[in-house]
């Protein structure tokens, strides 16, 4: 019988161990921020009904939701017209569950179910993976990392200023000190919207807009006209298309002219000079902070400001991106429960980091001291300060008697550790130890305290 080649689906990795110590990093670097600022973990499921999942992502993210099959024989369940229904209703009868999305939507069933142990504001933290049935290709990926950050239960604007002070932080804190903060707000599309003569399809114009980095803005006018928008229409709102000013300052009078005299307009106008101002207060160095009219952020949950961070020095998409949801939790019983958050794509982080070897040395670094014993009388004093030298805080690992020095050098070359203290007939019988730098190829004779202090040292 021949053996089939194995391989993995499209859009997933396997990774590695060296390459999981520097997730690692990237995770603890986020881990120590989150708690800083007083958010606390939390885990949910990676199944959810989908009936928690379906209609809450748009049209677009509907259709890129993993679907789970419907265990036992599901085909007993299925109607006489099950070919001529709609696909929703389809998938409907073959399957009732589905892998999770995102976090964001689980966090709000997780806060409606459990409202009343829970304490407002609720600040959450969350590290897990998601999945997406989407074209897989650079820097999107359909099964990955995402690490979250909300507040829920609170109105105050105050929320979105901390939470991009934290990302500035973040962000400073890896290395990825190029990275732009972009912020937008949801109001601007319902002004946009009335501005160009179509009222309440701000949802369209949302869609459109938000295609633009991977299209550009040529593509984008077509769809709007596509879409029913005439020429004067578009012409109306063309500004937005232009350089934006990078003053903060300059921005908001641009937004004052252009959108002043329409109540949404001057809603999200008035967010953003709030934002901005307890921005200010945090007294960010080199903070990079940008209006962009045309960012959407695809999800049809969000109500208010909204952001995303990019990296000018890659074009592997957001690195981030969140907003204000008013109504999620309502969906699912819980009313008045305001909140907001932002997503850190922890794939697309490592990958811009490693693009750019911005990880730490050390990161990479496994085992410090490997002990070879070269006799098996060696072995019991091998495992002697095998156990000492783990305590003493130093990662050590033991190469099994072999009779062969050789082998365990190449051992040690080829996982890159740097120590080796080989115990032979010589070391046994003097209580020394015979200590090889494996880097300089320098060898020397050492009691075993004088090798902890020397590693420690190092």
């Amino acid at each position: 019988m021949s053996q089939k080649k194995t391989s993995l689906p499209s859009g997933v990795r396997d990774m590695h161990p060296s390459s999981l110590m520097l997730r690692e990093h990237i995770i603890t670097t986020l881990k120590r921020y989150f708690q800083r600022y007083s958010f606390m973990p939390l885990e949910t499921p990676a199944i959810e009904s989908l009936h928690t999942l379906m209609g809450k992502y748009g049209q677009e993210g509907d259709q890129l939701i993993f679907k789970i099959l419907n265990s036992g024989d599901f085909r007993k369940r299925l109607t006489t017209d099950f070919l001529s229904v709609s696909s929703r209703s389809a998938v409907e009868q073959v399957a009732e569950k589905g892998l999770r999305y995102d976090l964001t939507l689980p966090l709000a069933r997780y806060v409606a179910q459990h409202s009343g142990q829970l304490v407002f504001p609720f600040r959450r933290y969350q590290i897990q993976p998601v999945w997406r049935a989407d074209r897989p290709q650079k820097g999107r990926y359909r099964e990955f990392y995402q690490c979250d950050i909300d507040i829920v239960g609170s109105n105050s604007l105050f929320a979105e200023a901390e939470i991009l002070a934290l990302v500035h932080e973040v962000m400073q804190a890896l290395g990825l000190k190029d990275c732009m903060i972009l912020l937008n707000h949801r109001g601007i599309f319902q002004a946009l919207a009335t501005t160009m003569g179509i009222p309440n399809q701000e949802q369209m114009l949302c869609r459109i807009l938000d295609k633009r980095d991977k299209v550009g803005d040529e593509k984008v006018i077509a769809l709007l006209k596509e879409a029913g928008c005439t020429q004067h229409a578009i012409d109306a709102i063309s500004w937005i298309f232009n350089p934006i000013p990078d003053n903060p300052q300059a921005q908001l009078f641009l937004l004052q002219e252009k959108l002043g005299n329409n109540p949404a307009g001057e809603k999200a106008l008035e967010d953003l000079r709030v934002i901005y101002r307890y921005l200010n207060c945090f007294n960010l160095e080199n903070r990079q902070l940008m209006f962009s009219p045309t960012l959407a952020r695809g999800m049809d949950y969000y109500t208010g400001a909204i952001f995303e961070i990019t990296s000018k020095a890659s074009d592997i998409g957001s690195l981030a991106g969140g907003g204000r949801y008013d109504q999620l939790t309502e969906i699912f019983g819980l009313k008045d429960t305001s909140g907001v958050g932002i997503s850190f794509g922890l794939e697309r982080i490592y990958d811009l980091m490693l693009a750019n070897n911005l990880f730490p040395l050390q990161v990479a670094i496994t085992t410090q001291l490997l002990i070879i014993p070269m006799l098996q009388e060696a072995e019991k004093i091998s495992i002697d300060y095998l156990v000492k030298s783990r305590q003493e805080g130093i990662i050590t690992e033991l190469f099994p008697y072999s009779h062969h020095l050789r082998k365990g050098l190449r051992y040690a070359q080829k996982q890159d550790i740097g120590w080796v203290a080989i115990l032979g007939e010589e070391e046994i019988s003097s209580h020394y130890i015979s200590l090889k730098n494996m880097r300089k190829g320098v060898q020397k004779k050492c009691i075993f305290g004088e090798m902890i202090n020397l590693l420690k040292e190092k």
